[in-house]
């Protein structure tokens, strides 16, 4: 029995626009990092972390599709997607869909955990940019960008993206496998301890914010109960000089 899923893939939401805030991503991305980790630690790479294969349920998303996991040595998928090929190879080691392949998976070379890693940096780096790494007319070519070519550093892209999510995408994507996160685990504690400084900044904020616009409240508070009672001092002096008058005209 399938289970039942209630929402849309990660792809149809890019490809209709969706811009996701970096928190955003981020929240999501960590959640993906701990669903890998959970299978890499009983041995399961699952070498096509892709858009497609993320079920976003709400704010939840979901891992799906570890059918290459499990994949004998033949050809998935070949369909063509304009300027971005999405042929899923596999055979002589090569397994994956190019656009968000490991440099080590694209050459057909032994791949683990780390691989996933890379391709999970991949899509979030889609995400927070809102276009893929690498684009080419041709899965080969394509392949070649991965292998020997540097993506653009998110924030050299869009300067709102933070920092530290843009080295933590960097990181994802080293060329590398040693230069990686060495686990899915690691990855979503960066991410963690990113949306955790965020939050602190946030409320600091709201507190240097709120601190000024209290006092001033209170300020006026004080103001209108000082020229109350001023207004009714001057009232009574009013009455008593009236009073005054009045006895003297008598």
């Amino acid at each position: 029995v399938l289970e039942y899923l209630d929402g849309r893939e990660l792809d149809k939401l890019l490809a209709e626009g969706h811009r996701f805030e970096p928190d955003e991503a981020a929240s999501i991305v960590w959640r993906i990092a701990d669903a890998l980790d959970h299978a890499h630690q009983r041995g399961v790479i699952h070498r096509d972390i892709k858009p497609a294969n993320i079920f976003m349920q709400g704010e939840q998303p979901k891992l799906i599709d570890f059918g290459i996991a499990r994949a004998p040595n033949r050809l998935v998928q070949s369909k063509a997607d304009g300027d971005n090929p999405t042929t899923v190879f596999t055979g002589e080691g090569l397994l994956g869909t190019p656009n968000y392949m490991s440099p080590e998976q694209a050459q057909g070379k032994p791949v683990d955990a780390r691989t996933d890693i890379y391709s999970l940096g991949a899509v979030m780096y889609e995400m927070l940019t809102g276009r893929k790494p690498f684009s080419a007319e041709s899965a080969d070519r394509l392949v070649q960008q991965i292998v020997s070519k540097a993506p653009p550093a998110p924030h050299d892209i869009d300067p709102h993206i933070p920092l530290a999510l843009s080295h933590i995408v960097m990181k994802a994507m080293s060329k590398s496998p040693e230069k990686r996160y060495p686990s899915a685990e690691k990855m979503a504690l960066d991410i963690r301890r990113h949306l955790l400084r965020e939050r602190r900044r946030r409320r600091r904020l709201h507190r240097s914010i709120a601190s000024p616009l209290e006092a001033g409240i209170a300020a006026s508070r004080t103001d209108a109960r000082g020229g109350l009672i001023w207004a009714a001092v001057g009232a009574g002096l009013a009455a008593a000089l009236a009073f005054g008058a009045w006895s003297l005209l008598r």
